[in-house]
């Protein structure tokens, strides 16, 4: 399905779009292409725009009703967006509006050039915000104590002492989304002096580069003694591993 396409050409059939009659083309259900492609607009720009210009008004509630019916005729409806997760859709609603009105998972295709992993990041931690688990926000502080913050659709849900990295070793300053995590993992990298490390670390959510916030166990929390990532005691990063999901924002600040 293609709910929303921007750019079309004319057909003795009416108005198509070249996206669209690839996926016809790609399905084994023959469907009208009014149900495919409830939303065929001429102009190659924004949908919005695009429905503007062609005095109409995207409407989700016509888009469900059409993917009703091609749900009840296939055992799988793959469904393409449009412009990206947070393309406008009409003045108040976006794709990630559709997305979650017909309640499906989302699979993200990112392009490979330049700026791919800047677009792919920042689409992930638009899509973390929207998701139906809520929102999540996370907050190192550099200033003594340490500390790490942790919110749940404004909610705090965990705050306690944490260790950043030292001066030869400086957690970097900015807000950052996690990409990847992993429940268990060896950390290893080179000491300041060059001599190699490999601790074992629970809980490790990467949110920049190889600046993780992790399980680190030390004899005390709350002041400057990691090589650069955000360390927690193991009860406390245990308990913050739920909200540190994919795309989440976590800030650094001193």
């Amino acid at each position: 399905m293609k709910p929303v396409a921007a750019g079309s050409i004319e057909t003795a059939a009416g108005p198509r779009n070249e996206d669209a009659l690839g996926l016809i083309v790609d399905s084994n259900v023959v469907m009208p292409y009014a149900t495919v492609n409830p939303y065929c607009l001429a102009a190659p720009v924004s949908p919005h725009l695009a429905a503007r210009d062609a005095g109409l008004t995207i409407e989700l509630g016509h888009l469900t009703q059409q993917f009703a019916t091609l749900s009840a005729a296939a055992d799988c409806v793959i469904v393409e967006g449009a412009g990206g997760w947070l393309a406008p859709l009409n003045d108040q609603q976006f794709i990630a509006d559709l997305a979650a009105t017909l309640d499906l998972p989302v699979l993200l295709v990112v392009g490979l050039r330049l700026g791919c992993l800047n677009h792919a990041l920042l689409t992930a931690a638009a899509k973390n915000q929207r998701n139906r688990n809520g929102y999540n926000f996370a907050l190192a502080t550099k200033s003594t104590p340490e500390t790490l913050t942790v919110w749940h659709n404004g909610r705090i849900v965990s705050h306690g002492l944490a260790n950043t990295g030292t001066a030869a070793t400086p957690t970097p300053d900015g807000t950052y989304p996690v990409y990847l995590r992993r429940s268990f993992q060896i950390m290893r990298g080179l000491m300041p002096n060059g001599t190699p490390y490999a601790d074992p670390a629970h809980y490790v959510s990467f949110f920049h580069g190889n600046y993780a916030v992790h399980s680190m166990t030390r004899p005390s929390y709350g002041h400057p003694q990691s090589l650069g990532c955000v360390e927690l005691p193991l009860t406390e990063a245990r308990q913050v591993w739920p909200y540190l999901s994919y795309g989440t924002l976590v800030t650094v600040t001193g």
